[in-house]
């Protein structure tokens, strides 16, 4: 196994970092790849990127950001090889290619961070389980511009991992208080909380959330509450997934309807009705083997 198979092998076991963070470095494995190539000529280069794309695009079918950016890459690295002279050629503008898109997705989750961090005020009990980067970093954006707030999680159990015990560790680390609740007594737990917050590893096309457990215990739990807690996913574009189901589903995450997302989907564009998600969805190239069918 050389080292670009091993780190996607890492991304393949990977559970404690989100489908943001796996995904820049999807990107950053094809941009290294294209780098320390040890391929001879141009159609040699050309099969070694996108055997690694294709390793890449299915290694975790449930996080969508990885399929995607690695669609955006082979899309550059096409155009690359269109206006290339020579292999040298190709493999500089390919390794750019790489660092732009790291930077243009890297920036739009920025944003969509800080739109999700606006909503955040003083005074605020926020509800959230799994495992989120996305989420982390609201929370770390908000109390970063002074507001004082606390979070319950879920203790997310799962595989002999307690995710929710993860994701507090964080949010103590940045000043945030924090309390996490047994996965079975969230109902005993949502009076007093002003809304749900959740990352996304997927958004299908019909608006359907892909996300870990128990995600959707804790939307249905909000939804029967009287008053009804408003739920939120926070993810940034690449996360969009242009069909309607996956075709190899992930244990440890569940499907959240979309009517149950009764806040919206907080991107980088701002706040996107689940029923609109399709008009933001990427279109992926026919001549690329897509993961779901």
């Amino acid at each position: 196994m050389n080292e670009i198979e091993r780190r996607i092998a890492a991304i393949r076991t990977d559970r404690s970092r989100g489908a943001s963070e796996l995904a820049c470095q999807a990107l950053e494995i094809l941009r290294d790849a294209a780098r320390f190539t040890q391929a001879v000529d141009t159609a040699g280069f050309m099969q070694e990127i996108q055997d690694t794309a294709g390793q890449l695009i299915h290694c975790r079918p449930a996080m969508a950001a990885i399929c995607n950016c690695t669609y955006r890459f082979l899309t550059e690295f096409i155009n690359c090889s269109r206006v290339a002279r020579n292999l040298e050629e190709l493999k500089a503008l390919s390794v750019q290619a790489g660092d732009d898109l790291i930077a243009s997705v890297s920036a739009a989750r920025d944003r969509a961070i800080r739109n999700g961090a606006s909503l955040v005020k003083d005074g605020d009990l926020l509800a959230s389980c799994s495992y989120s980067s996305s989420v982390i970093q609201t929370l770390k954006c908000a109390a970063g511009q002074g507001r004082s707030f606390a979070v319950l999680v879920m203790q997310s159990k799962w595989a002999g991992r307690s995710y929710g015990d993860m994701t507090a560790s964080r949010l103590v680390e940045y000043g945030i208080r924090c309390r996490v609740i047994p996965d079975d007594r969230v109902d005993n737990h949502l009076s007093g909380v002003d809304f749900v917050l959740l990352g996304a590893d997927t958004i299908l096309y019909d608006g359907t959330l892909v996300n870990g457990y128990p995600s959707l215990e804790l939307v249905r739990a909000a939804a029967k509450h009287v008053p009804p807690v408003p739920v939120y996913s926070v993810c940034e574009s690449t996360k969009f997934y242009p069909r309607d189901r996956l075709a190899n589903q992930e244990e440890g995450f569940d499907l959240v309807s979309p009517e149950l997302l009764s806040g919206g989907i907080i991107t980088e564009a701002g706040i996107i009705k689940p029923g609109q998600i399709w008009r933001y969805m990427p279109d992926l190239p026919d001549s690329f083997p897509l993961p779901a069918k």
